[in-house]
């Protein structure tokens, strides 16, 4: 039986060493003439002429080829041996999916991109969990290892997914970049070995990884917001705190003690806040009401105290290039602040472990130079965010907001939480605002600069990072010419006023020249436009910082997504890739060589630059008498010289000129034929080269003008925060205009004079609906320590003690305040209990978060604070809570000696303070009409006291049902009668109730 064996069925090891032609009788091999042509058995002349089979016999076979076996075959005489077991091969994935895999479980609380490409991909179960919130589909990608789940987007998208994960999921992105594998050094040996055995043509490394905390000029950030990313180290009961925003380099360091850490954490808003692994720091920051508001990292790390010049050294290696290190400061700061430095420093460089970290040296805050404001304070007074929905409209920074630039919103809401006691402060911001007030056409002139001015506080952090661009030099040119401006006309004012700020302004108006002599605006702008019409060709919309990177990658995107991926896929990402090549066939200039070019420099910005765009002109001229010299030469009169991405450079004709003779066509249609020329292929080429030679020259160009940059960082950064001071002053005299504001006179008594005041917010939402506000006085700290306030429900009592608090928050900030006069002794602190929720999570209930509240301002209130407690002891029976509500009036003007506004509806209280002197009692009331039918609030308050809470006409006005209210009102009268019969007078009569100390005996008796 003759058995025909094809060439795949044979061992190979057999097929390398068998003769090309032997005679067989029993078996027949056919094998493919290569095999032994390769393995250098046959001449290879020879085997190029065989085309039939190759027989041979077993018989034979022992006689080998030439007269025996060759070395390696088996001999029929001998007996058979058994051949080696086949060693099985690990499967293993990709390397692309092996290093995501690794990545993965390297970072485990990181949501993990891989750049492949011109996409960015989600791998296993990060693509299993995230595609659905970010609306991607979820595919497998098949692999020799097994199926693996797998989601993408075009990169232009990073972005708008990023905002996703880390602000609206709180979740931690890994991204992992790309590079030319022989542009990276790996300390890998066996990587090494596969890149230059040619086995990876790209690298990939962790580039950063974006946290809540470490966001740098991302698009989506907040405008006028800061991104605080806080450090906490702890010592008993002291914290060290040290936080940064990355985006401006500030870094600021404090220390505070135990009790003090959740108002810090108010005061500063963290987006993270970073502790040691292991340590109470975490639980702590934890702790604290507002947590939800910020995400905790813990992080590794031995920051034990060191010697001050090891101190200067870490810090000296990201200080920007130009500063020195402030020496002073830094030994300033105490231990614990230093050692949280350190760490914020470390864990910034591990997140950002591909960009070189720069932030300017930690400013140290001390407490006694600020005005402390408590977390229920911060909260209650909606100093930054509303109580209802946690949005900033309707919040004081929302109300009294006239800043035109960014970095004078982040002042703004600096200055607010952190007013200041020290008068001389205070004086000199309150003079600026006062001159921009009396010269309106000084503050229009300055305003209309200020808005031509950019966030260069954050342009000049980028270029520290090394992520600025030619926008950004441009935009800091303009900043600095508006400030050049700015600079002349304060001098031209002649004021004193202005001596200090003239005196720390410095423009270095020759980089502003060099760099608008070099950039070309008009080149920036068409290539933003250019690049944006390839994203919309695309479906897709381009954000600046997308468009420039797609200026970056744009030429070398279509061949990597042809190579990334499989099957579907493979399908989805050849389709993107038709769509960028016929964007760049609409006219891209940045992709196509053979079109006028959009330069980023303009041809003069350099000798070099000069000569190179002459000469290159000069080929385009060549070019023009080229497709002439072609025309007539080859009779064809439709013929152009075109280049596409695919076919190179080339000739194309059209109508009746595609039947040209002697010419090899690349690409042809009924109507059309492109082919290729020598001569324009040449030209071609040089013109290529020539303008390579000149994006060479830019980035050079670009280059100088960032040493320069460099050099001019530090001034940079002083002239943004005069033109931020500035901001803010003109902001607070447009204000004092619009809502008639008056200057405070501040000093250091300890007493409050206000006339008139008024709640600056709630009066701009009464003004909208056409409504007038009720002014009211307030003396305290002087006869008076103590103001008890009662009254009816809806009248006011609230609002009035908000009003003063915010009145002085306004005074040491440096603003005008809504009142017709205002004198204000320096508060250190302020203090208030206005309200309360329970907090079920620790399981505090309603009356235990009251109580808490009070014990910290019993325990925290000095004689130059300020507190305001409303309703006091109403969480708990009437019995228990008067006599809370007693014991903590009488401690607050006995021990603590606070300047205090406290609101009830305990009326007996007046009657148990009558005799104190250093308590007065005013009151808001109702006013009815003499039928009794309809009634309306006073809220001027009045000296007295007002022992009717009307509770059930609020309730009637809340539409509360008719027949809840007459089982209110029978039960009230029954109340009523019964107190008459037990203690032979009503607690609501005025006229026989007199006794405060008689009452008290028969209440607690």
């Amino acid at each position: 039986m003759r058995l025909f064996y094809q060439h795949r069925n044979v061992p190979h090891r057999i097929c390398q060493l068998l003769p090309r032609r032997l005679l067989c009788s029993n078996l027949q091999l056919r094998a493919l003439s290569y095999t032994a042509c390769l393995h250098g058995k046959v001449p290879v002349k020879e085997a190029k002429v065989r085309k039939r089979r190759a027989k041979f016999t077993l018989d034979e076979l022992s006689k080998g080829y030439g007269g025996g076996l060759e070395q390696g075959l088996i001999s029929p005489d001998e007996p058979p041996q058994p051949l080696p077991p086949i060693e099985d091969v690990p499967k293993r994935y990709p390397t692309v999916i092996a290093q995501a895999l690794d990545n993965i479980t390297r970072l485990p609380n990181c949501v993990l991109f891989t750049r492949v490409g011109g996409f960015y991909e989600l791998y296993f179960s990060h693509a299993e969990q995230w595609a659905s919130r970010l609306g991607l589909k979820l595919a497998v990608k098949k692999t020799t290892a097994g199926n693996v789940p797998m989601a993408g987007f075009p990169f232009w998208n990073l972005e708008r997914f990023l905002k996703v994960l880390v602000v609206e999921e709180g979740q931690y992105v890994a991204i992992c970049e790309e590079y030319p594998a022989g542009n990276m050094e790996t300390a890998d040996p066996g990587e090494a070995q596969v890149k230059a055995e040619g086995g990876l043509l790209w690298d990939r490394r962790i580039a950063r990884i974006v946290t809540p905390g470490t966001l740098i000029d991302e698009t989506w950030i907040e405008e006028g917001e800061n991104h605080f990313l806080l450090a906490v180290e702890q010592r008993g009961e002291e914290y060290g705190l040290a936080w940064a925003d990355l985006g401006t380099g500030e870094v600021w360091c404090s220390q505070c003690q135990a009790i003090e850490l959740a108002a810090e954490l108010a005061r500063i808003g963290p987006r993270e806040v970073v502790v040691p692994e292991g340590g109470e720091e975490e639980a702590a920051v934890k702790r604290v009401e507002q947590a939800a508001a910020y995400v905790v990292t813990t992080h590794k790390g031995d920051f034990s105290p060191v010697k001050a010049t090891g101190k200067i050294q870490k810090w000296a290696q990201v200080i920007a290039d130009d500063q020195d290190v402030d020496r002073k400061a830094l030994k300033e700061l105490k231990k614990l602040e230093f050692t949280a430095a350190l760490r914020l420093l470390d864990y910034v460089e591990s997140r950002l472990p591909g960009i070189q970290v720069k932030l300017q040296t930690p400013v140290p805050r001390k407490s006694h130079e600020v005005m402390g404001i408590d977390v229920n304070s911060m909260r209650g007074l909606e100093i930054k965010t509303t109580l209802r929905d946690g949005s900033s409209k309707g919040s004081l920074l929302h109300t009294i907001n006239r800043t035109v630039t960014r970095g004078g919103k982040r002042l703004l809401g600096n200055w607010l939480t952190n007013p200041s006691t020290d008068v001389a402060t205070i004086e000199a911001r309150l003079d600026l605002v006062e001159t921009f007030l009396t010269d309106e056409s000084l503050r229009e002139d300055i305003v209309a600069l200020l808005k031509t001015t950019h966030d260069s506080q954050r342009i000049v952090q980028k270029f520290s990072l090394g992520r600025g661009d030619a926008d950004d030099l441009v935009a800091l040119a303009r900043t600095i010419e508006a400030t050049n401006s700015i600079l002349q006309r304060l001098g031209n004012t002649q004021q004193r006023r202005f001596d200090v700020i003239i005196a720390r302004l410095e423009v270095p108006l020759d980089l502003a020249e060099t760099i608008l002599k070099s950039i070309d605006e008009e080149g920036l702008r068409r290539q933003q436009h250019e690049v944006a019409d390839v994203a919309a060709n695309m479906g897709e919309p381009a954000s600046p910082d997308e468009i420039r990177e797609s200026g970056d990658v744009i030429d070398g995107l279509v061949g990597e997504v042809l190579e990334a991926g499989a099957g579907e896929k493979r399908e989805r990402k050849r389709r993107i890739s038709r769509g960028i090549q016929n964007a760049i066939a609409k006219g891209i200039a940045t992709t196509e060589p053979d079109g006028e070019e959009t330069w980023i420099m303009k041809k003069t910005a350099s000798p070099f630059l000069r000569e190179a765009h002459a000469r290159l002109q000069a080929l385009r001229e060549a070019k023009g008498h080229l497709e002439v010299h072609l025309r007539n030469k080859l009779n064809a009169q439709s013929l152009t010289l075109k280049w596409s991405p695919n076919l190179g450079h080339f000739c194309h004709v059209k109508g009746k000129d595609v039947s040209i003779h002697g010419v090899t066509s690349v690409q042809s249609s009924k109507s059309t034929r492109s082919f290729l020329h020598p001569e324009w292929t040449k030209l071609g080429e040089n013109m290529v080269s020539m303008r390579l030679r000149i994006r060479a020259e830019e980035k050079v160009v670009f280059q100088n003008i960032l040493k320069k940059v460099f050099k001019n960082i530090g001034q940079l950064r002083r002239n943004a925060r005069v033109l931020d001071e500035l901001d803010v002053a003109a902001g607070f005299a447009l204000l004092a205009r619009e809502q008639g504001l008056t200057r405070p006179k501040v000093n250091r008594k300890v007493k409050h004079k206000i006339i008139g005041g008024r709640h600056i917010t709630v009066e701009a939402g009464l003004r909208e609906q056409g409504k007038i506000f009720t002014g009211n006085d307030c003396f305290i700290g002087d006869k008076e320590l103590l103001w008890l306030v009662t009254g009816p429900n809806m009248a006011g009592k609230s609002t009035f003690l908000r009003q003063n608090v915010l009145i002085s928050i306004l005074a040491q900030t440096g603003s005008f305040v809504p009142a017709e006069h205002v004198e204000i002794g320096i508060v250190d602190k302020i203090f208030s209990r206005i309200g309360s929720a329970d907090n079920l999570y620790n399981s505090q209930s309603t009356f235990m978060v009251e109580m808490l509240e009070t014990a910290h301002i019993l325990r925290s209130a000095t004689p130059r604070s300020f507190v305001i407690m409303d309703e006091i002891g109403r969480g708990t029976s009437s019995r228990d809570g008067l006599a809370i509500a007693y014991a903590t009036l009488t401690h607050l003007i006995e021990v603590n000696k606070s300047r205090t506004l406290f609101a009830t509806h305990f009326h007996e209280l007046a009657d148990m303070v009558e005799m104190e002197k250093k308590v007065a009692c005013y009151c808001t009331d109702v006013s009815e009409d003499l039928d009794g039918m309809g009634w309306s609030y006073v809220h001027k308050l009045r000296k007295g006291v007002n022992k009717e809470s009307h509770a059930l006409k609020v309730a009637r006005l809340a539409g509360v049902p008719p027949e809840v209210l007459v089982a209110a009102e029978r039960v009230l009268k029954e109340r009523k009668e019964i107190e008459e019969e037990q203690y032979g007078f009503s607690v609501e009569d005025d006229d026989e109730y007199t006794d405060g100390e008689g009452f008290f005996d028969a209440v607690f008796a």
